[in-house]
């Protein structure tokens, strides 16, 4: 069991370093919302690129999220 604990925090570490050495590897103005993205937190990142299309793909995007809520349903 100690072994897979070991494991798994090995794994943890390497996926935090891997995050952070991409984060160096992006323009700053990018870096936070993509490492922020990768970590799990996409509520952020998908605000920031909305508030970052014009209307008319504004417009395209709801649509589009309007016709898969009505395929869901």
């Amino acid at each position: 069991m100690l072994c897979i604990v070991l494991t798994f925090l090995i794994i943890d570490a390497y996926y935090f370093t891997w995050v952070l050495s991409l984060k160096s590897k992006l323009p700053p103005d990018m870096a936070c919302f993509v490492t922020d993205a990768v970590l799990g937190y996409t509520k952020k990142m998908s605000r920031e690129l909305w508030h970052n299309l014009d209307t008319g793909a504004r417009n395209k995007v709801q649509e589009a999220k309007n016709k898969f809520k009505q395929k869901k349903d």
